[in-house]
């Protein structure tokens, strides 16, 4: 083609295929595509990277992933004139990767041959050609390719202003002339580099404008330098020349200058002379000023300057005196100023170019290079600075990921070399940066320079991440403030540099070729791989760097993860853990830890995420080295055993042992032995390991491969160590050393050792001293926000490295635990001391003397139960009465049962009966009898024997007074004293004129088999004894004075029993989780393990078997002498009652039990148990366990249930033995303790042949009036219907009392006001405008900037008044007073999409969805991504990784419903929780508003926080609330409730406890009460309109009493978690608040109903009865006044409703209108708005007023009025009942002994001086007489007619043969 004088010629080669295929598509790509540049005339223009070039093939055509495809490339160079040089394929010093490969690497000897073949054109042919292996279908592509040639010819030099090079003085100015570009497109820029020559790589770069003139300034800091040039043309190509300085000197003798020059020169610092002149001189800030361009050049001068001066400070020594520590923190505190003025500088700097980010990085990087890891300086490391390096190196890799900035090669390395150095550095930070996450915070104060405190911001992350207390210290607090932020400048740079530096080693695989490994090292102790394969050449192939493996599973697919492109592989290895900071979670890490880094990339340079890959990645990560070689590893210290003087404690063995415990998170342990002069060890030194039990050399005692020569183990340093690896939890390890004696062969001696000889093998003395230590360690990796140990396993230990498998890649460290304390019993009762053991000692004492004190009380006690076993001679026994029996009478246990009244019977036998006896009166005499629960012993003297008794007539004279007037009988047991025969008579009944029956006389027959088995009288028998005698506790206060178990022994008992329990709790004391798992048992709120249960059976076996046993030795041991018969001292002391029993009470104190323990006395017993509760207690305290036993919950729950079940439910036992045993009570041990009686009495007796007594049994009542009997009787129940009534009055009045004063301690004052503080911070702050406040709220925006400026700032203290920062305010509100609980959250609940349906009509117009109100059916559940979006390929998964978007269920923050205004919404939502810095929450709340969190479709916004305020004792439970209205808008509400949980610790709060148990106690009276009405009424009781009320108020009562107890177990549980996190997590209140609202209302009513109550206790008050009366009256009036009344008022709502629903809002809805009717029934209104909205309603309004609050409410009061006068008439017709005041009056005058006590017999008692025969009074004394001769009339009579006078009337022997005779014949 021509034109003109122009030509040119094109060349077009076809070539046919055969076959008929389709050739293969080649193309051609530049890695990276930078250096490539858009094609020309000359070909396509290429810049080398480092001098050479690397190309990429690749198929586009005819070709997919399954075709196997070869690559053969071809270089041709072009010399001119048609003269082309073929190169071979095989030349690997040209082509040393790629030429059979897909990537093709041009080596820089491949252009220096190319340069001399081709000196002008630099040009050369590339030919690839792919081929089809499986059909040899191929395909080729060739590109003309030309070398963009570097600029050139040109010169660069600096010139020195001084010398010698003195910092500051010298500046260098530096120029460039001479440069052009062969290309002629033009040089782009010029970049100076300075090089610190004595510093590895810290590179100082300055970039000039190639417009501007190519000349800068240099001011360098104090080192060794030298420069260099880059020239860098339009194209990319570029050149770096050497750069000499030129300075010039002069001769001191001619004066005569001579230029000179230097590649490489040294910057010297000033002395103190010098620096002092320049500052006066001022040169920094007139150097500045001249030149602006040198203000970060004189910054790296000041802190090197400043950093020399901490240092030579630091040598001098002078930093331990008051001046060396002045200036040193002077130096420090001007270096930290510094940092941060260059930290907020950077913060702003522009990053738009990769120029600018390069620049950004190395200045960064040169500012942390100033401050040496390790050094003083490090304090000077300002948040600023931190902060600036996280937000530079974030860029960076968001330009990286993002792709929109392309970078080479050399920019990548010092991104990367920036990168690293300051993580060198940040790693030395962090171990500086701790103390305040401690209990008290101790932080280092010289941390904290006086710059960074006054330029710090309160912005603390809240709730902080590990729970700690706020310090008082104000000095103390302004330096955690600072420390928290450098923490977060920590966390935030690591993240970001680390997530960077991947992206960078990534980025860095796409610029080399397939098979090429390149190896880095931009700072020591830091080395980098980055390596690219093919996919299939990695898996199964360990890849090794710096001690460090990595091989992936053979069977791993990784070509499926890259289409079978090539992958990279980038490997980093660090000696440090730069991983530090915030949120890092980096104390799983110890200081020292190493890190190892694995990462993959794509063929592009993008990261491949490897995940669950099975059977895991097997990486291999070295070791730290001992503490010796790496002094900042937090291990345990060498412990040296000086065995060669000491001997072996074994003497046994010979063995020396150490006992281990591994860490519960530890992976293996690290055994490290040397000998302590360092030398080497003795030949016979073995070691020995074994688990759970110390191993022995005997066979079968010890693992094959667990022992060892010490010599034979691997050497590190002056260390043999092993590692052992094992499972978690396989308890302690013990590793022996032990030495064969010389000559002695390991192999040998196992065989032949047994337990004998084993000793005679060994060395008693080892020969050398030897030290030993166990650490240990574990594997973590960083998951890009903190280290966790989740998908690791470790496989292998060696003593270089430790081997894990992995299911996901990441970067992983590994490092040392502290080693735990080993357990040594030896210990156990070491240190006894009083000092040491406070707290036991004084629970000891106090225990004691409560011991002493009821020892003695008891002893006193027990001597007068010795009185009550004494028997009491009847009053009315004659002298001449020799016949004795003995009378047991029981009195029950039942209310009242004891009884003031003369008691009399008659005794009736087969051979005679009684005359009428009496056992007196019961108060009278010096010893009382028929007490309740009593059984009382009386002799009877008779004058002959009775024969078996067959009857007992029972009766008393109701003499007592009040409740003393009735007895109940339990039984009476009759013995005859001379026969020894026993007689039971079983009475189980009331003697009482009101109870029961109303009878006070018996007739008892004797008891039969049956009647002894009879369930009512077994059961009150075996309740009594049970609980009187049986129960080891209540029965030190209610044991039976006939029982031979003494209150002295019960004591002690109980004792022993206590000090048991606390031994066998400190035996078990926290073995026991706090929260059971999964096998645990619930029981409502209450839980127990299967631990516990194990715990608690085998605490009670080591409590039970020596308690019963005591027991049982002290029940039945006997006297050692036996008592006096208390018959015989009955008999002796007729003339008074019997004081003593004799002094044989005494019993055997155990005597084997204290024999055997070496003991004279039980409380020796005590003082054993006491001494081994003090030492094992004494080994928890060493074990830090200061807390003294269990909890009351735990000891109960764990130690006594075996023990309750044998002592404490006596009803049960009761019942079982009644109802199912029918077991009889055991008889008492009174008489088996005494002597027999010594009575003697005259057979004769047995033959009197004397006159009988008539039976008289039968006749009416033994001397009673019935008439009188009666009026007693109503007397009686008179009396206690008054005392009831007075009961009654005073219990409720004082339960009255009682509940106000709970409802009083339930509510506080100080709430109201604290709603209205609350209200004010955050519903109507003063600071806002009316319309910008939360009550003014009406759209999402309004809404969003009230979240913004109201509630965010609101939940943090804001800096006071005067400008002080609020330090040690940390979670508290903007008042300062209220303490936020944890954080809030904020839930947004959400309907889902067309829960309505739109009209057909409508959807045409684009409506198209709608959502109607929620009502929690329509709820969305459903999580999306952001902006709402549903999962998908388009949205980006870390889219979807929001938790703000995903639903939460309502059990995560146990969050209740809530009932709203306009709907009713779940307790669960879409939740954003106010946690961290107010910083990052006000940033992801902006990200929420960005993202449309709030939409449409919100139907409510819930805000949920609480607070606590001490200086009130309130907990405030905060809830703001935002319903969107479905016709648009919103509709704010909030609810502040102020509520007190802790209420026992001041003031009012005992009387509180006290009223709230007296509750209680009231409630299950007033249900006894109510049952037993109910039982006593049946259905009539039902018919009271009192009872209904009175069952209302139990049912209320109960649930008051559940609510109470729900209330206090979720307050403990909310205690408990705010003691564990010292109130710095979550802690939801809502139940809790609910709960108390709830028993707040119970209250209310319960107190209204009360009080209601009362009036029918009130009911004898006239006034009051009236009043009852009118409104029973009136009852039935007022139920159709009410109907019509309703039906009145609802058809004024209907009609209000209808007229004005959709316009004033109080009438929307049928509810609200019937509130507002009520209102205007009270005045109040707003007529003006109804009769504006409707004229109708107006009207109606007048008509509503007239009908209902003129006549309806007059015809109330009519009918009111009327009843009253009914129920007045019916009063004054009825006698007025003064009962309760008369009888309160004679009480009153019986007290101050004006009138004499109420009382007196209904009949007289007969004693025996009376008529023998009668029971009657007799009426006329006279008839009397007269009986006997009438009675003897009639017997003559009936025997002259019936037996014709054979009747022998005066022989009674005759008359009882005759009777046997008859009977005989019958």
């Amino acid at each position: 083609m021509s034109k003109d004088d122009r030509s040119t010629i094109s060349f077009l080669d076809i070539e046919i295929l055969p076959g008929g295929l389709a050739p293969l598509e080649v193309g051609v790509s530049c890695l990276p595509e930078t250096s490539c540049l858009p094609p020309s005339a000359d070909g396509i223009l290429i810049n080398l990277d480092a001098g050479r070039f690397l190309a990429k093939g690749i198929c586009t055509r005819s070709c997919d992933a399954f075709t196997v495809l070869s690559y053969s490339w071809t270089v041709t160079i072009d010399k001119g004139n048609d003269d082309l040089e073929v190169l071979q394929a095989n030349d690997a010093v040209k082509f040393p990767y790629g030429t059979q490969n897909e990537d093709l690497l041009l080596a820089p000897e491949f252009f220096k041959y190319l340069y001399v073949a081709s000196p002008i054109l630099w040009k050369f042919r590339l030919r690839l050609t792919l081929t089809d292996t499986a059909t040899n279908n191929y395909g080729f592509s060739e590109f003309y390719l030309a070398v963009n040639r570097p600029p050139s010819p040109g010169t660069c030099s600096c010139q020195a202003s001084y010398f010698p090079f003195i910092c500051i003085r010298t500046v260098l100015t530096c120029t460039c002339t001479g440069w052009t570009d062969p290309e002629a497109i033009g040089i782009r820029s010029y970049q100076f580099i300075a090089r610190r020559t004595d510093i590895t790589d810290r590179l100082v770069q300055v970039i000039l404008d190639p417009t501007a003139r190519p000349e800068t300034q240099f001011l360098p800091s104090p080192g060794s330098y030298n420069f260099t040039c880059t020239i860098i043309d339009s194209s990319g190509g570029l050149i770096t020349v050497p750069v000499p300085v030129v300075y010039s000197t002069t001769n001191p003798t001619t004066g005569a200058k001579t230029t000179q020059t230097a590649s490489v020169f040294d910057i010297v610092a000033p002395t103190a002379a010098e620096l002092q002149d320049m500052e006066k001189e001022g040169l920094l800030d007139s150097l500045v000023s001249s030149n602006p361009s040198l203000s970060d050049m004189v910054l790296s001068v000041k802190l090197s300057m400043l950093q020399s001066s901490i240092t030579l400070t630091e040598i001098s020594g002078t930093s331990a005196s008051s001046t060396g520590s002045s200036e040193l923190t002077s130096a420090i505190d001007s270096m930290s100023s510094t940092l941060a003025t260059a930290g907020e500088s950077l913060l702003t700097v522009n990053m738009a170019s990769p120029q600018q980010m390069t620049s950004a990085a190395m200045q960064v990087s040169g500012l942390f290079s100033a401050v040496p890891a390790g050094s003083p300086a490090v304090a000077a490391i300002s948040p600023s600075l931190l902060l600036a390096a996280s937000a530079i190196f974030e860029n960076i890799g968001n330009s990286l990921e993002s792709g929109t900035a392309t970078f080479s090669k050399q920019t990548l390395t010092s991104f990367l070399t920036a990168a690293m150095t300051t993580m060198d550095v940040t790693a030395g930070v962090s171990s500086s940066v701790g103390g305040c996450d401690q209990n008290p915070p101790n932080p280092d104060l010289s941390q904290c320079p006086k710059s960074q405190i006054g330029s710090v911001q309160i912005d603390e992350a809240f709730p902080p991440p590990i729970n700690t207390v706020v310090s008082p210290n104000r000095t103390i607090q302004e330096c955690c403030a600072v420390l928290s932020q450098k923490n977060q400048g920590l966390g935030s740079a690591a993240t970001s540099m680390q997530r960077t530096t991947g992206l960078i080693t990534a980025a860095l695989t796409n610029t080399i070729a397939v098979g090429e490994k390149v190896n880095l090292s931009p700072v020591p102790g830091t080395t980098i791989q980055v390596m690219k394969e093919s996919p299939a050449n990695l898996p199964g192939k360990p890849v090794e760097i710096q001690g460090s493996s990595f091989k992936m599973p053979e069977s791993m697919d990784l070509g499926a993860l890259t289409g079978g492109r090539p992958v990279g592989l980038a490997a980093v290895v660090m000696d440090k853990n730069p991983l530090v900071g915030e949120n890092t979670a980096s104390d799983k890490m110890s200081p020292g830890s190493g890190v190892v880094s694995f990462d993959l990339s794509d063929e592009t340079g993008k990261p491949i995420k490897i995940e669950n890959v099975e059977p895991g990645i097997e990486i291999m990560s070295p070791l730290p080295r001992s503490a010796e070689k790496q002094q900042q590893l937090d291990v345990e210290a060498l412990r040296c055993v000086n065995a060669t003087t000491a001997g072996v404690s074994n003497k046994t063995e010979r063995v020396l042992y150490s006992t281990i415990l591994p860490s519960p998170s530890s992976d293996f342990s690290f055994v490290e032995i040397r000998m302590e002069d360092f030398s080497e060890p003795p030949p016979g030194l073995h070691y020995i390991i074994g688990r759970t039990m110390k191993p022995s050399l005997i066979k079968g005692y010890f693992e094959p491969g667990n022992v060892a020569r010490i010599a034979d183990l691997q050497r590190m340093d002056e260390f043999y160590v092993n590692v052992l690896t094992w499972p978690n939890g396989t308890g302690p390890i013990h590793v022996g050393l032990f030495e064969l004696k010389d000559g002695l062969v390991l192999e040998e001696v196992i065989k032949q050792s047994n337990w004998d000889n084993l000793p005679s093998f060994f060395k008693a003395n080892f020969s050398k001293n030897y030290c030993v230590r166990v650490t240990d360690g574990g594997v973590n990796y960083f998951n890009g926000t903190g280290w966790n140990n989740r998908g690791i396993k470790v496989k292998a230990i060696t003593p270089t490295g430790i081997v894990f498998t992995t299911s996901h890649l990441s970067t992983f460290g590994s490092g040392f635990f502290v080693q735990p304390n080993a357990i040594d019993f030896s210990s156990v009762f070491a240190k006894a001391g009083f000092d040491d053991n406070l707290t036991i000692y004084l629970t000891l004492i106090f225990t004691f003397i409560i011991y002493i004190v009821l020892l003695v009380w008891a002893r006193i006690n027990d001597r007068r139960d010795v009185q009550q076993l004494g028997a009491l001679p009847l009053s009315d026994n004659k002298p001449g009465q020799k016949y004795f029996y003995e009378m047991l009478v029981v009195t029950g246990d039942q209310n009242s049962a004891a009884t003031n009244s003369s008691v009399s019977f008659i005794i009736s036998g087969d051979g005679d009966e009684t005359d009428i006896r009496t056992f007196g009166r019961p108060d009278k005499g010096p010893r009382k009898f028929f007490r309740r629960g009593a059984t009382d012993a009386f002799v009877l003297a008779v004058d002959r024997p009775l024969g078996d008794l067959q009857f007992i007539r029972i009766w008393h004279d109701c003499s007592g007074i009040g409740t003393f007037c009735s007895w109940f009988c339990n039984s009476i047991s009759i013995r005859d004293v001379q026969t020894g025969k026993r007689f039971d008579f079983i009475v189980n009944n009331w003697l009482s004129p009101t109870d029961r029956d109303g009878e006070v006389d018996r007739l008892i027959s004797i008891a039969g088999d049956e009647d002894r088995k009879q369930f009512g009288y077994l059961f009150d028998t075996q309740k009594t004894r049970n609980l009187r005698d049986n129960h080891l506790w209540f029965s030190v206060f209610t044991r039976p004075p006939r029982s031979r178990y003494t209150r002295v022994q019960r004591v002690s008992t109980c004792m022993a029993l206590l000090y048991l329990s606390m031994l066998a709790n400190a035996m078990w004391y926290g073995t026991v989780p706090d929260q059971p798992g999964s096998g645990g048992v619930k029981f409502g709120p209450f839980s127990i393990s299967q631990e516990q249960i194990g715990v608690g059976m085998m605490s009670n076996l080591v409590v039970l078997p020596p308690s019963l046993l005591i027991v049982f030795l002290f029940r039945k041991a006997r006297p050692r002498k036996l008592r006096k018969s208390r018959i015989d001292q009955a008999l002796q002391n007729q003339g008074g009652v019997s004081g003593k029993a004799g002094n044989g009470e005494e019993t055997i104190y155990l005597a084997v039990v204290v024999q055997h323990c070496g003991l004279d006395s039980l409380p020796g017993l005590y003082c054993c148990l006491d001494f081994l509760h003090l030492g094992i207690w004494n080994y928890i305290r060493e074990r830090k366990m200061h807390q003294m036993g269990h909890s009351t919950d735990d000891w109960v729950l764990l130690v006594n249930p075996l023990r309750s079940a044998f002592e404490g439910n006596v009803m049960v036992l009761a019942m079982i033995f009644s109802a199912i045993c029918k077991t009889e009570p055991d008889d008492d041990d009174a008489d088996e303790d005494e002597e027999d009686p010594t009575v003697h009495w005259d057979e004769t007796l047995l033959s009197d042949t004397g006159p009988l007594k008539k039976k008289t049994l039968g006749g009416p009542a033994a001397g009673i009036d019935a008439a009188r009997l009666a009026a007693t009787r109503e007397k009686r129940q008179k009396e206690q219907q008054v005392w009831a009534a007075m009961k009654d009055i005073l219990f409720y009045s004082l339960y009255i009392w009682i509940l106000i004063a709970i409802s009083y301690n339930n509510r506080d004052p100080n709430a109201g006001l604290l709603k209205i503080n609350f209200e004010n911070t955050f519903i109507n702050p003063i600071r806002l405008n009316a319309s910008d406040r939360f009550s003014k709220v009406q759209n999402m925006g309004a809404f969003w900037k009230w979240v913004e400026e109201v509630l965010v700032s609101s939940m943090r203290a804001p800096v006071w008044y005067n400008g002080d920062r609020p330090f040690g305010l940390q979670g508290f509100l903007s008042d300062y007073s209220n303490r936020m609980l944890g954080f809030g959250i904020m839930r947004q609940i959400r309907i889902k999409p067309d829960s309505c349906t739109v009209p057909v009509m409508m959807r045409k117009s684009n409506f198209t969805g709608c959502s109607n109100l929620m009502n929690l059916i329509h709820e969305d559940k459903l999580s999306y991504c952001t902006e709402w979006r549903k999962a998908s390929p388009a949205v980006s998964e870390s889219d979807c990784d929001w938790s703000e978007f995903k639903y939460s269920k309502g059990s995560k923050y146990k969050s209740l419903p809530h009932i709203g205004r306009i709907d009713t919404y779940s307790g669960g939502g879409y939740t954003f929780v106010f946690q961290g810095r107010e910083s990052e929450i006000r940033s992801r709340l902006i990200k929420l508003r960005d993202n449309q969190w709030l939409n449409s479709r919100t139907r409510a916004v819930i805000i949920e926080f609480a607070t606590y305020n001490a200086q009130v004792n309130l907990f405030t439970v905060a809830k703001i609330i935002i319903e969107a209205i479905p016709g648009g808008g919103l509709f704010p509400d909030w609810r502040f409730d102020g509520i007190r949980l802790m209420r026992h610790f001041e003031g009012f709060g005992m009387v509180a406890l006290v009223c709230e148990v007296a509750f209680a106690v009231f409630t299950l009276y007033f249900t006894v009460v109510a049952f037993k009405a109910m039982c006593k009424n049946r259905k009539a009781f039902f018919s009271s309109y009192w009872s209904y009320l009175e069952l209302a108020q139990l049912a209320m009562s109960y649930t008051a009493i559940v609510l109470y107890i729900v209330r206090h177990l979720q307050t403990n549980e909310i205690l408990e978690q705010f003691s564990e996190t010292l109130g710095n997590a979550y802690i939801p209140m809502q139940h809790v608040a609910s709960v108390d609202e709830l028993f707040g209302y119970f209250i209310a009513f319960l107190l209204f109903a009360a009080m209601i109550s009362l009036l029918k206790l009130l009911k004898f008050n006239k006034s009051i009865g009236m009043l009852s009366a009118t409104m029973r009256h009136c009852f039935d009036d007022l139920m159709g006044f009410g109907t019509v009344f309703l039906i009145f008022l609802a058809a004024f709502v209907i009609l209000f409703h209808l007229f004005l629903s959709q316009h004033i809002y109080e009438w929307h809805t049928i509810v609200s209108s019937f509130e507002t009717a009520f209102s205007i029934m009270l005045g109040k209104f707003e007529f003006g708005q109804i009769l504006e909205t409707n004229l109708f309603a107006g009207i109606a309004f007048f008509f509503f007023n007239v009908a209902m609050s003129i006549i309806m409410i007059n015809l109330l009061m009519t009918i009111i009025i009327n009843s009253f006068e009914t129920a007045k008439q019916m009063a004054e017709n009825t006698a007025k009942d003064h009962e309760v005041v008369d009888f309160m009056i004679e009480r009153m005058k019986v007290f101050m002994g004006m009138a004499n006590a109420p009382g007196g017999s209904v009949g007289p008692t007969t004693d025996s001086s009376r008529v023998r025969g009668t029971l009657l009074e007799p009426q006329n004394p006279e008839d009397m007489k007269e009986f006997p001769q009438k009675v003897d009339q009639m017997l003559d009579r009936i025997n002259n007619v019936y037996f014709d006078g054979a009747l022998d009337l005066n022989n009674k022997a005759w008359l009882k043969g005759m009777l046997k005779k008859d009977r005989t014949d019958s």
